[in-house]
């Protein structure tokens, strides 16, 4: 399954995907650190979620 990040900060949008959940909200996680903001990720579906959501639905 793809996973894709997005996130947002002074520069522009930002959108990359990942293969694993992990590396996912790692990412995630780092956009967050860097001040990114409205950083959601998306599952195979389309539907995305905030990065806390993700770790409760996916079991992380």
């Amino acid at each position: 399954m793809t996973f894709i990040v997005t996130g947002s900060n002074l520069t522009g949008p930002i959108l990359i995907d990942y293969d694993t959940a992990i590396g996912a909200l790692t990412k995630a996680a780092e956009l967050i650190w860097t001040g990114y903001a409205d950083v959601l990720i998306a599952d195979g579906e389309g539907v995305q979620y905030t990065p806390c959501e993700f770790v409760r639905l996916f079991d992380l």
